[in-house]
């Protein structure tokens, strides 16, 4: 409006020109959803307009929420349908489990942001029938069954012959004996013994009042024990344990225990060792030169193999074997050597095992003591008459000479007929020594053959003279 400083007359009157707002983009909040995008116009504002109030709202999201329960149902009957004057019939056992579902929408749209179901899957627990005394049931026990929200309830009906108290509570405590080879290979081995597990199971027993249902007592099944399981033997392996597990008392109260028995190869070493026999060859005086080459040297070698298989646990020697368990060595003959003896003639093969020493033996060669050759006595020549005779001088006085005794005449002695040469023996046989004369083989100009030739001189020349007569002694 413009006026008149002095008069304050109007002089126009006008408005600002039409103007435009700014649409406001709508802020998120996190969880929570607005009903409006954005707020607000952009459309042409004059000063006639009126004012302009916008209010976006913010929604939680709609959740809706359900439960579906699964259950697992075990009925108890009596097979006859009798009950009356029996004991009252286990309860029902009876688990649910509770599958929750969570749908989540917008609250403006209405679309369906999450649809969850917790937990997606659930175990039933298995049911181990109670027993009723003198009765049977149709089954032992109910196995639990996976279920999710979209199963159907599980219904069950065990049948007894006979009454029995109610089972509150069950519990199982199991022993766990398993079985492997202690390097972890199987391939080509014995099978392993099936995995053994016992079970004990305990149950907490409520007796009822058949008619009010009144729990008149709970109590556990008493303290039972495992079996000792004693481990089954492999061919050609050995166990860790002689036996595994416990007789120990078990409660209710008790862990599961688990027992891991372990077989091991057995521990095989083999080794070699080879017995020799050696027969060399010497002359006895050590002298070589000039002489025959000695024969070259004998050895044989007999090979035993020794097998120790032992006890991978203890150590124990299982079996200690020598394959073969003895062998014979060849008998050696003794090879000849012309002009010597050998102190043995052959080297016998012995029977030697794995534990036998080496076998060494040392032939000897001696040179053979010839036997003399032996030579016919010669004939004793004649005495060779003398030339002139010188005649024997007179005693002075002589006294009577005694008759002289004829000598007779002397033969020559026999030679003894030389002795067959000795057939060389194993060991060289030394001749006894003898200092007997006449034991030596007769010689030409030997001492027996000079006096042999004498004698016959002078039994020539006395019968020559004539002295004396013949005397027969």
């Amino acid at each position: 409006m413009l006026t008149n400083p002095f008069t304050g007359a109007i002089l126009s009157d006008t408005w600002t020109p039409a103007q435009k707002f700014t649409v406001i983009e709508t802020p998120t909040i996190n969880g929570f959803y607005a009903d409006l995008a954005q707020a607000g116009s952009d459309q042409v504002v004059t000063h006639e307009s009126p004012d302009m109030d916008y209010v976006v709202k913010y929604l939680a999201p709609d959740v809706t929420t359900e439960q579906w329960t699964v259950t697992q149902t075990v009925k108890y009957e009596y097979a006859d349908g009798i009950t009356a004057n029996r004991p009252t019939l286990p309860a029902t056992n009876v688990q649910k489990l509770t599958f929750n579902r969570k749908i989540t929408k917008n609250p403006i749209t209405g679309e369906i942001i999450s649809d969850v179901w917790t937990p997606a899957q659930q175990n039933f627990q298995s049911v181990v029938t109670p027993e009723l005394a003198g009765f049977l049931a149709d089954y032992s026990v109910i196995d639990g069954q996976t279920v999710d929200y979209n199963s159907a309830n599980l219904d069950y009906v065990v049948k007894y012959a006979a009454p029995t108290s109610t089972v509150a509570e069950t519990k199982s405590v199991t022993q766990t004996v398993k079985y492997e080879y202690a390097d972890g290979v199987t391939a080509g081995r014995p099978t392993l013994p099936t995995t053994n597990v016992q079970t004990l199971t305990f149950n907490r027993v409520e007796e009822t009042n058949p008619f009010t249902g009144e729990v008149l007592s709970s109590t556990w099944t008493p303290a039972q024990h495992f079996t000792v399981v004693k481990t089954p033997t492999i061919n050609g392996f050995y166990a860790d344990q002689a036996q595994a597990g416990s007789n120990q008392a078990v409660t209710h109260e008790s862990s599961d225990t688990e027992y891991l028995v372990k077989y091991l190869a057995p521990v095989k070493a083999t080794t070699q060792r080879t017995v020799t026999q050696t027969v060399r060859y010497e002359y006895a005086d050590g002298i070589t030169a000039g002489r025959p080459t000695l024969p070259t040297t004998n050895v044989q070698g007999l090979t035993f193999t020794r097998t120790i298989i032992k006890n991978p646990i203890t150590g124990e020697i299982i079996s200690d074997v020598c394959q073969p368990a003895q062998q014979s060595f060849l008998s050696v003959v003794t090879p000849e050597l012309a002009g010597f003896l050998a102190d043995y003639s052959v080297i016998d093969g012995q029977t030697v095992d794995y534990t036998s020493a080496n076998l060494d033996y040392v032939v000897k060669y001696t040179a053979q003591q010839q036997p003399t050759e032996q030579t016919q006595p010669t004939t004793p020549s004649q005495p060779t008459e003398p030339s002139t005779l010188t005649a024997p001088t007179s005693p002075s006085t002589p006294s009577e000479p005694s008759t002289p005794e004829t000598p007779l005449p002397v033969n020559p002695t026999t030679p003894a007929t030389p002795a067959e040469p000795a057939v060389p023996s194993p060991k060289p046989v030394v001749p006894e020594a003898t200092n007997r004369p006449n034991d030596k083989l007769p010689q030409t100009g030997n001492q027996d053959t000079s006096a042999v030739a004498g004698l016959g001189l002078l039994a020539g020349m006395l019968s020559l003279f004539g002295l004396g007569k013949r005397k027969r002694q």
